[in-house]
């Protein structure tokens, strides 16, 4: 799995695509789509691209703050779309949308850093699937550098100094690919439901919290910290449930109070 997917021959200096940039690309462009592609009654074009437009600007900044600190970009830019969507001033209409986002915005991440290299999981067992073995094997690149799984299991001793294959490992960035595609299926599956967002917010935190477990990129104080953020994701979604239950018109919703039995 090399990080360069090709290159763009412009002048004399060729440009390299990498394939986490690619996969983040592709996934806006599916989410762009998403939100505001398919008609919608009572709900224009428009406001849904200013939505779509706040959730992204949202991520970004939530991931520049994750950059900054060394960690958790992902949950940080999740809970920087749910900040920024307010902004465009329905966001309980266009939550549905979110929701489907997030997961397709989860499934984009985990590809990438599964082909850079730059999530990786503990070792497998020796007697794991073969197929699932030869998914998280990291190489020496063409340019005789290599995926930092390879170079970690060096540091640590589990390879030796030439090694060109790194020991198969948990491929976490697939599992969170997967993970994406059920909140995403989730999502549309219950588009209608006015309490959606928080429930696949809710979701996300505690797969986050799962699957971050098998990681082991990250040092014990970087694990903290991503836990400490999922617990976060999880107290927005249950905030987020608590205000949607006590809503002025939830009366409505709720089964009317049996009459008492006359003497």
């Amino acid at each position: 799995m090399d990080p360069v997917l090709f290159q763009l021959p412009l002048g004399g200096t060729p440009i390299a695509l990498h394939s986490f940039g690619v996969a983040l690309a592709a996934t806006l462009v599916v989410c762009w789509y998403v939100v505001t592609g398919p008609p919608e009654k009572g709900l224009r074009r428009r406001t849904r691209g200013r939505a779509f437009v706040a959730l992204v600007g949202g991520a970004a900044v939530g991931a520049l703050l994750g950059r900054l600190f060394g960690g958790g970009g992902l949950s940080l830019a999740v809970l920087g779309a749910l900040s920024f969507l307010p902004l465009v001033g329905k966001p309980a209409v266009l939550g549905r949308h979110g929701a489907i986002v997030l997961g397709l915005a989860v499934h984009g991440w985990g590809i990438g850093v599964w082909l850079d290299g730059a999530v990786w999981g503990y070792p497998l067992a020796a007697d794991a699937p073969e197929w699932l073995r030869s998914l998280g094997i990291y190489s020496r690149w063409a340019d005789g550098t290599g995926a930092p799984a390879l170079f970690a299991q060096i540091g640590e001793g589990w390879r030796e100094h030439g090694a060109a294959y790194s020991l198969p490992t948990h491929p976490v960035g697939l599992y969170y690919a997967a993970f994406g595609v059920a909140l995403a299926a989730f999502a549309a599956l219950r588009r209608g439901k006015p309490w959606l967002p928080w429930a696949v917010v809710g979701l996300f935190g505690v797969g986050r919290m799962l699957l971050d477990g098998l990681r082991h990129d990250l040092s014990s104080v970087g694990l903290a910290a991503e836990r400490a953020l999922a617990c976060a994701l999880l107290l927005v979604s249950v905030v987020g449930l608590w205000m949607w239950l006590n809503r002025p018109d939830a009366a409505e919703d709720r089964e009317p109070d049996p009459e008492p039995l006359s003497p």
